[in-house]
């Protein structure tokens, strides 16, 4: 199976919100298509564009996703987000050092759920209260909860993670290193219940839990 490789190329972008489109224009987008669906087989597919980027202290999130309906029931932070529509980004920024790998789950009111990790199993992850997270921004187009349709063909989702908050943790910096990552779309309780991975898992069962599928990325 061919490896996923997406480059995080390294800009800065002044005063702009990162949630300003003309930021966005020059980055290259890691897709969740229709072919990146699994293990479920009831035709809901949805398109997600991702891009990301990094400056001297933060890297950058955006994600696109084209769903005309969603699902929003989770709003208190560290909640059972997965099963709202929602996209996750996981990352160990330095495999060749950790095995231990962050899940980053937020859906679509822009909701957090973060743990850190070297197994998927709750019992053996941390997670973060809000107060571990003060200095992330994160900016969803969406306002308030929703279950159905929220009034566009798409919604989206900005946010900006210091780099401190993984260097700190793996005692490392992180310019210039190769990674491994996954971006994932779900939904577990939603009207059309899906699981998407932009790298592919090959699993009986839904588990994005697997690094050893996660793709490669670099930061340039």
């Amino acid at each position: 199976m061919k490896i996923k490789k997406y480059d995080i190329i390294k800009k800065q972008y002044g005063n702009a919100g990162i949630n300003n489109e003309n930021i966005w224009q020059d980055i290259p987008s890691a897709i969740i298509d229709k072919d990146s669906y699994l293990w479920l087989n009831n035709g809901y597919k949805p398109r997600v564009e991702i891009k990301v980027f990094h400056t001297t202290e933060s890297i950058c999130l955006y994600f696109k996703v084209y769903e005309k309906e969603v699902a929003i029931k989770h709003t208190e932070f560290g909640s059972d987000v997965w099963k709202d529509s929602c996209v996750e980004f996981f990352i160990n920024p330095f495999p060749e050092h950790s095995k231990e790998y962050f899940n980053i789950e937020i859906n679509a009111l822009g909701v957090p759920l973060i743990g850190v990790g070297k197994s998927g199993k709750d019992s053996k992850r941390y997670y973060f209260k809000q107060n571990e997270i003060n200095n992330w921004e994160i900016i969803p187009s969406i306002t308030e909860p929703v279950n159905g349709i929220h009034g566009k063909e798409f919604w989206t989702l900005h946010y900006k993670i210091p780099k401190s908050f993984f260097e700190e943790f793996y005692n490392k910096k992180i310019n210039g290193k190769k990674g491994i990552a996954n971006f994932y779309k779900c939904g577990d309780e939603t009207k059309y219940p899906h699981f998407g991975a932009w790298s592919r898992i090959v699993n009986n069962k839904p588990n994005f839990h697997l690094p050893q599928f996660f793709g490669e990325i670099l930061f340039l």
